[in-house]
This record gives structure tokens, sequence and C-alpha cells, in this order.
């Protein structure tokens, strides 16, 4: 007790972010995440810490979402750990993480409720942004986009990110737009430059994006929903008008 005064009756968590387990099993949600994939857990005791590791080097940009998907008074935090046992280089309790790399290794992602009391259920993404994949067997949304080029996609859980990655030269003028053909998710789209570098435009729900690329190579653009809490579908197209 903080005071030495005081009883009551408590419940403590340990998590060796480190060396692990990750889990154990009466609470299985944790192990290992891989780009463009999206978990479904939950906190299901109070305190309760879910880590999931990811591979990365340095350099690469990554996103982190973790969002609640049921009803209650949790609040998710996100916390990411570097290789070797440092300090964490994210902790935030937005529901929505930015963040470049700056060694090579595993990191452990550390989801939790900010106040560590409330229960309920959140998902989890991860995507890299810069080394991909970017779809996977469970999420085949994503992918090489060329000119001209027509997709569809889905936000198929809450905190999804799809994302489609073109070449282009420096100087080149594109545009990229998407439409929401079913449900109810905002469309927020995100251009990332080639090398890790931070999002060079945000539309912050526009459907249109239009950029003069300033750099030579590959770039990215995210699709998600602006509020990280919608489903749906969509339509995009891709145009590199130079």
């Amino acid at each position: 007790d903080y005071y030495i005064a005081n009883t009551g009756s408590y419940s403590a968590s340990f998590l060796n972010i480190t060396a692990g387990p990750l889990t154990n099993g009466s609470d299985i949600d944790g192990g290992v995440i891989v780009s463009a994939e999206v978990k479904s857990a939950a906190f299901t005791t109070a305190p309760d810490f879910d880590a999931w590791r990811f591979t990365g080097t340095n350099g690469d940009r990554i996103l982190i979402s973790a969002a609640n998907t049921s009803a209650g008074a949790r609040n998710t935090t996100t916390y990411v750990y570097p290789p070797n046992g440092g300090a964490p280089v994210v902790a935030s309790a937005a529901d929505r993480s930015d963040y470049q790399l700056l060694a090579t290794g595993t990191y452990t992602i550390v989801i939790e409720d900010s106040g560590l009391n409330d229960n309920g259920a959140y998902n989890l993404s991860f995507l890299n942004v810069t080394a991909g994949p970017l779809n996977n067997g469970a999420d085949p949304d994503g992918g090489p986009i060329a000119s001209s080029e027509w997709e569809s996609g889905q936000m198929q859980l809450v905190g999804d990110f799809d994302a489609f990655s073109f070449s282009a030269t420096a100087g080149d003028r594109i545009v990229f737009g998407t439409v929401v053909t079913s449900g109810t998710f905002e469309s927020n789209l995100t251009l990332y430059p080639p090398g890790g570098g931070a999002a060079v435009v945000n539309t912050y729900t526009g459907d249109r994006l239009d950029a003069q690329l300033a750099q030579t190579g590959t770039y990215t653009v995210v699709i998600e929903d602006y509020y990280i809490a919608n489903t749906g579908s969509y339509s995009a197209s891709f145009l590199n008008i130079t």
C-alpha cells in the first residue's frame, strides 16, 4: 500500500518481454505477428499484458493499430520494445502508431489497458510499410499496383491496413483514389516514400490523393478507416500522370 496504512486484495501480472513465454494455457493471446496480419484478442483479466513479436530491419517503417472491438471502458495502450531488452521505443494510448525502426532484430509489441483495470476485446493490426509483405493469405488485399489500374478491396476487420506499392521517378505527378462501396468506414489514404521515411501525404478522410513525388523508388499508399473502428469494401484506382 502506497501509504503503508491500508489493506485489500489485488491481482498481479508478470511478463518477460525479452525471453518470454508470451502466452500460457489460460491466456493464449500473443506470439508472432507478420506484416498485413490482424489479430483478434482480449484482456481477460485485470491486469493483462498481451505481447506479439515481429522481425524488422533498421530503417523499416511500421504501422500498428490496437482498437477496441466491443463495448467497455478499456483504452488500449501500445508499447513497442526493441531487440535485446531496451526501453520501449513506442509508448502510446492512441489507437494508431507509426514508427521507423532504428535497429535490426526482433521487436515485441505489448498491448495493455491504460489503467490496467478494464477487460474486453480488441484487434491488433501490424504492417511493415517498407519491407512488407503487404498482404497475406487471410487478407489478400494489397500489393503492387500499376498506373491506370483499378483494384477492389475490403476492410475485413477493425484496424485493417491495406497497402499498395508502385515505382516512380522523382518529379512524377500521381493521383490515387478510393470509393467506399459498402460498409461504414471512412477511407483515409497515406502516402509513404521509399526507404522508410515518414508519410508525405495524408488525406484525412479524403478519397483522393494528389502528389508530386520528390524521390525515385518504390512508394506505398496505405488505405485504412480514419477512425480505426469501421469495416467495409472499397474500389481503388492509381494513375501516374507524368
